[in-house]
């Protein structure tokens, strides 16, 4: 298992670690998980994850993620629609402000339905540029999202100032401009 899959893994264990019954419905899960993500970007200048995300008809999807979720691993297990961790997640591979984040969504989200999750992603900028080809029957119902559409303002959780956005946006472009001579 890669770096990423392995941090990838534990971010899905110590969300599901934060629920009462260690289980969040799958759905719910990917969304808490897009929205860590984009809180993180905007704030960090970068994903907790990396993962590749893509609008699909029920909001933003981290790839990876959702890759990592169908394997069924041996930690996480699904059970009808939700996700059981089967062990704690090892934090070694999460950073103080990965934790932060993932905290600070899990408690600010941890008591919605995640229809109404849905809804709410479907408000973000990064999901509303495909939403037109989504609700077409004829059209494909992915697409890879615009990473830089994450860095257009909602005032989720009124998470992120201008000025530290933009700080953020200006850190993640040099960054994907310095890894573009290393891919």
């Amino acid at each position: 298992m890669s770096l990423q899959e392995l941090k990838n893994k534990n971010v899905v264990l110590y969300l599901l670690n934060k629920a009462p019954e260690k289980t969040v419905d799958r759905l719910k899960l990917v969304k808490l998980i897009w929205l860590a993500d984009r809180w993180h970007l905007n704030q960090y200048g970068r994903k907790i994850t990396k993962a590749d995300y893509y609008a699909m008809p029920f909001g933003p999807v981290a790839s990876q993620i959702l890759d990592l979720l169908n394997k069924n691993e041996d930690s996480i297990k699904r059970f009808g629609n939700n996700q059981v961790a089967l062990a704690q997640a090892d934090e070694k591979y999460l950073s103080a402000t990965d934790r932060e984040i993932l905290t600070k969504v899990w408690d600010g989200l941890n008591s919605s339905n995640q229809l109404d999750l849905v809804d709410f992603s479907h408000q973000f900028p990064e999901w509303k540029r495909y939403e037109s080809y989504l609700k077409n029957q004829f059209m494909p119902n992915s697409y890879e999202m615009v990473e830089e559409d994450f860095f257009e303002k909602n005032d989720f959780m009124n998470m992120v100032d201008d000025e530290t956005r933009e700080t953020s946006k200006e850190e993640y472009l040099r960054s994907k401009h310095f890894n573009s001579f290393f891919c």
